[in-house]
């Protein structure tokens, strides 16, 4: 076990959901806590199963004890962000004031410099590979000022692998690694040091897991859900397609259910249909040079309606659309709107627009008019980068 307390390098190694689990070990920082505040500093809508490793040195008591994730989340949300003064982060009163609740008195010293935690995972979000609902949670650096330091986790007693659904708001498992058998340390490249916790019934729970959110989802998608009336359609693709929008916290749809959102899959023209006919004579914003009209469109989110043209899910030039996926932007505009109260009008979303639109568009079409007039284009398109 002794070489599993090396200290990984900075690499964004990935947690792999195949035949085992692959976590990587990094001694100082709780996983758990970071992966799930991260999601917070981000401000990013979507659900996710959270595998961590949270290192502690802890009485035999709270060894022995199922630790308040949730309550452990919020805490530390509402620490980092009262934290202005970077040397105030490398104070142990920062966590033994705070985070006493959570922490044992033996961890008085730790000095880990949060806030280049933070830094550098966004610079590096983008080269995460994001599957099956799955948070992969990847090494940070202990800062440089910190490294001659004597760690004072290296002595702990206790290291818990938590697998925590943010679906469900509950633990899947927690099991205490250093009472496990079935658990390897390998060195890949760059050093870094992997630990493989190989477990067939946790990966079994998992599937189990993923696969009852997924069908609750349909079943609600079902019940929105408006088909042609000509049964002359592709019924392979709007399975595609509901598949697609099942990957959608389940709890936005459920809300978009109960304000009687209707999701309606179409087989002709936009402007065939009663309810858009109005729409047949007008251009729609930004396409007054393209010599396109709403009859071209695939796809519209109006009156309470999500349409999606059946076949046109992938852009391309045929299909008259750039979006990520027709659906799944459409229905982005409805949880902006009926889920969100309009989270893409926010100063915060704002900022999150100015530093980020370089990453999902180049320059040309971020001076695009459609993209900088209309913000909540690029608000669809983040819906649509994470589920796709």
């Amino acid at each position: 076990m002794e070489n599993n307390l090396n200290t990984a390098k900075r690499n964004n190694t990935e947690l792999l959901q195949n035949d085992s689990l692959k976590v990587n070990l990094q001694i100082g920082v709780d996983f758990t806590l970071l992966s799930k505040s991260l999601k917070a500093f981000y401000k990013k809508e979507k659900d996710f199963y959270c595998i961590a490793l949270a290192p502690c040195n802890v009485s035999s008591e709270k060894a022995n004890r199922k630790i308040s994730i949730y309550d452990m989340i919020k805490e530390i949300n509402i620490l980092i962000e009262s934290i202005t003064d970077k040397n105030e982060l490398l104070s142990e009163e920062l966590f033994t004031n705070n985070l006493s609740e959570f922490y044992d008195e033996s961890l008085d010293e730790i000095y880990i410099d949060l806030k280049q935690a933070y830094l550098y995972i966004k610079k590096n979000t983008d080269s995460l590979n994001i599957e099956d609902s799955i948070e992969y949670v990847f090494d940070v650096d202990i800062s440089n000022d910190i490294k001659a330091k004597e760690n004072p986790l290296i002595n702990f007693n206790s290291l818990s692998l938590v697998v925590w659904s943010g679906e469900t708001k509950h633990i899947l498992q927690q099991m205490n690694i250093l009472d496990l058998e079935d658990i390897h340390s390998y060195s890949i490249e760059n050093n870094t040091n992997i630990t493989i916790y190989e477990n067939n019934t946790l990966q079994y729970k998992f599937n189990e897991e993923s696969e009852n959110i997924k069908d609750s989802s349909i079943d609600i998608i079902e019940q929105m859900l408006i088909l042609p009336d000509d049964l002359n359609y592709d019924k392979d693709e709007v399975e595609n397609m509901k598949n697609r929008l099942a990957k959608i916290n389940i709890k936005y749809l459920q809300t978009l259910k109960e304000k009687d959102i209707k999701i309606k899959l179409i087989n002709s023209n936009l402007t065939d249909e009663p309810e858009f006919s109005d729409l047949k004579y007008q251009l729609p914003p930004c396409w007054v040079r393209s010599g396109k009209t709403w009859k071209d469109v695939p796809g519209i989110y109006r009156n309470n309606s999500i349409v999606a043209k059946i076949g046109y899910s992938n852009p391309s030039y045929a299909n008259v659309h750039s979006s990520k996926n027709l659906e799944l932007h459409e229905t982005a505009h409805a949880i902006d709107k009926n889920v969100l109260n309009k989270k893409s009008n926010s100063e915060e979303f704002m900022e999150v627009f100015a530093q980020e639109r370089y990453k999902l568009y180049d320059p040309k079409q971020v001076a695009h008019a459609y993209i900088s007039k209309f913000i909540e284009e690029f608000f669809c398109r983040i819906i649509c980068t994470l589920l796709s």
